[in-house]
């Protein structure tokens, strides 16, 4: 699907379409689905995202916005009976880097103390991850506030490769 939209933080979607005021415009993703208010960027906005200046903003309604973002997102143009006129997949860097930030302060990869291994990686959108080895299946834990999944063990010296279920 082509993803023509981009969702640039926690409260903005930008969309090269309408709107129009007869129309509803609509944010879904992993089951949830929020209102778009047409809406106005702010000036620190527009200096970030120059490329996108002439796309339409739309707020985002207040909803899961965390839980959103680990499916496949779309927004869905509606007229005024409710048919889809439009729909297009959604970009989302601009909003995992506003629900994660904290995720950059995080040291990623392994990290090694006397005896133990921890590994991490930054997989906000994924489901479940897991640490393969020849031998075994390790699951890792997520943060909630980096999007960051862990695991320790005594594994220096074991290769490995990450399995991650997402939508």
């Amino acid at each position: 699907m082509v993803r023509a939209a981009h969702w640039i933080d926690r409260h903005t979607v930008l969309w090269r379409i309408g709107p129009t005021a007869q129309h509803r415009y609509e944010l879904s993703g992993n089951g949830h689905t929020l209102a778009l208010q047409s809406g106005r960027l702010t000036d620190a906005q527009w200096h970030r995202y120059p490329h996108l200046r002439r796309y339409a903003a739309f707020r985002v309604g207040r909803g899961p916005v965390a839980d959103i973002v680990r499916g496949e997102v779309t927004v869905t143009e509606r007229d005024a009976h409710g048919a889809s006129l439009a729909v297009t997949g959604v970009q989302l860097p601009g909003v995992l880097d506003d629900l994660y930030a904290k995720a950059a302060t995080v040291r990623l990869g392994p990290t090694f103390v006397p005896g133990r291994v921890t590994l991490r990686v930054w997989a906000p959108t994924a489901h479940s991850v897991e640490l393969e080895f020849e031998d075994s299946i390790v699951h890792m834990r997520r943060d909630d506030r980096t999007g960051v999944w862990s695991a320790s063990g005594r594994w220096k010296g074991r290769y490995y490769r990450y399995r991650i279920t997402v939508w």
